[in-house]
């Protein structure tokens, strides 16, 4: 119950723009991840983008679709990279997502309604960067300013707690375990369930360690994607939470399924070639 309700606490205040470190020793956290398309060598490894029509480009200007400016090409660019959250010793449940397309595309404001620019922004979550969620649409928001208004979108990822309720027994398991206080982290845990069950993260996932992104849009000749830019907020909770004496607040949530294999195949073959 006490994970309950530290759960929608966590939800709650995720409503909000969550202090910058150092407040991560609180257990909160905020960052920026961005897709400079002005800057190329920015991109490496981060991102691809394509469309049907192959007539979209990258220059110096950002991404760009040739052509008169009624013409249009739809766009897709998804964020390869996966986005680690959360802190190396501990994942955590929800996300608050704030993101903006720059240069915004065109608003129309009439008295009763507003015609909003066209682009769809998803995001997705991962335990181990192997399984992932459905894409989860964001909200476009209403622009504050009419005269200058910014295409921002904002929404959250969050786990349900019957989504949780296994692992939170797994958790208790291990905190039953005689293990040495300086290895006692959820992401030891993490490690601990991994290896009674491997194929653990292949049912829905119990919290956040990874985050992806996808943007879907109609771009018009002769305009032009300069950056996108994803803000995330988010803050820890639970027993294994604290951090660990000397560990580094600024090292996000590092546990991978398909490292964690390798490194079980390793340890295997150099079990097997020690006992020869």
């Amino acid at each position: 119950m006490k994970d309950k309700i530290s759960h929608i606490i966590a939800v709650i205040c995720l409503g909000t723009l969550l202090p910058a470190c150092p407040a991560a020793a609180l257990g909160r956290n905020r960052f920026q991840f961005s897709l400079e398309f002005t800057n190329p060598t920015d991109l490496a490894d981060k991102a691809t983008w394509s469309s049907p029509s192959k007539c979209v480009q990258l220059t110096k200007k950002g991404l760009t679709k040739d052509g008169p400016e009624t013409s249009t090409a739809d766009i897709r660019i998804q964020v390869t990279e996966p986005i680690a959250v959360g802190w190396s010793w501990c994942p955590v449940r929800a996300v608050h997502i704030a993101a903006c397309v720059n240069p915004p595309g065109k608003f129309t404001f009439h008295q009763n309604h507003t015609i909003f620019p066209s682009g769809e922004l998803y995001a997705r979550h991962s335990p181990d960067a192997v399984h992932w969620s459905d894409w989860q649409c964001l909200r476009m928001d209403m622009p504050k300013d009419q005269n200058e208004p910014k295409q921002t979108y904002s929404g959250a990822l969050s786990i349900p707690y019957c989504q949780r309720q296994h692992y939170q027994q797994l958790l208790r398991d291990y905190q039953k375990l005689d293990v040495p206080s300086i290895n006692y982290t959820e992401e030891s845990a993490v490690k601990w369930i991994f290896k009674k069950d491997p194929n653990f993260f292949e049912k829905p996932a119990p919290f956040i360690g990874y985050v992806q992104f996808l943007y879907e849009a109609s771009l018009k000749g002769g305009h032009y994607i300069e950056a996108l830019t994803f803000n995330m907020n988010y803050m820890a909770g639970g027993r294994l939470s604290n951090p660990p004496k000397g560990e580094d607040m600024r090292k996000r949530w590092r546990f991978k399924a398909a490292e964690a294999r390798e490194d079980k195949k390793a340890n295997k073959v150099k079990g097997s070639t020690g006992s020869k």
